[in-house]
């Protein structure tokens, strides 16, 4: 029941803010036509409850599930390297393509698609590789007692060189690009790996090196997509 209260609290605190916030706009400057306050409102109701129930889906999913995948990543029986990297590399693809904000973003290049943009399904292809790789960069990157610090440094280097050379006009794309990383679900999924992979190797600390992993993975899709460009397929 305690679990139900804090999902509950956390559910109303983000959104509550807003509500109020456009219901004071709506006072003041009357920005709705009448008939749209009351669906408005049914849907702030509906974000709540979605919130709510997305919450629960955490705890009682997600994040147990990623915890366990990320430890048998460590003690799973017959494990290789070359294992690790097949399954991390699926996982990442999959979660991907499974999180919302992918299908949000699509839509926008279905939308740019008058405007030589990439196609829907190459772009969701790019996306979940490039998110793909980079998850098996930032185990490698715990694996190998790499800083982060350094490993951030030289990969958001190497992102600005790919910004610089690349076509300008996919440039913007790219970049927005790296939020899919950072989606509703990628995001305790991806957390819950790292922290059930560093708890189970020893010697690593969970505070130190069971961190930095959605640093590393949202430059998966924008070195996709500028790679990709680099080959005139944009």
């Amino acid at each position: 029941m305690l679990f139900m209260m804090n999902n509950i609290k956390e559910a109303v605190v983000p959104i509550a803010p807003i509500a109020v916030l456009v219901l004071i706009f709506q006072a003041c400057l009357g920005f709705m036509e009448p008939g749209m306050l009351p669906r408005w409102i049914v849907g702030v109701l509906f974000a709540g409850l979605g919130l709510f129930l997305f919450l629960r889906g955490v705890q009682l999913c997600l994040s147990p599930m990623g915890e366990l995948l990320g430890a048998q990543l460590i003690r799973g029986p017959n494990m290789t390297m070359w294992k690790l990297v097949l399954i991390l590399f699926l996982v990442g693809v999959f979660a991907c393509v499974a999180d919302p904000s992918v299908v949000v973003l699509n839509n926008n290049v279905k939308a740019a698609a008058g405007e030589n943009m990439l196609s829907p399904l190459l772009f969701t292809m790019i996306v979940a590789s490039g998110i793909g790789l980079l998850l098996i960069a930032a185990i490698l990157r715990i694996i190998w007692n790499v800083n982060p610090a350094t490993a951030l440094g030289v990969l958001f280097a190497l992102a600005m060189i790919l910004c610089c050379v690349a076509p300008q006009s996919l440039v913007p794309l790219a970049l927005d690009s790296g939020g899919v990383a950072t989606g509703p679900l990628t995001v305790p999924f991806f957390l819950a790996i790292g922290l059930g992979f560093v708890s189970n190797l020893a010697g690593r600390s969970a505070s130190t090196d069971g961190f930095g992993l959605l640093g590393i993975v949202s430059l998966g899709p924008i070195y996709g997509i500028l790679i990709l460009s680099l080959f005139g397929k944009g």
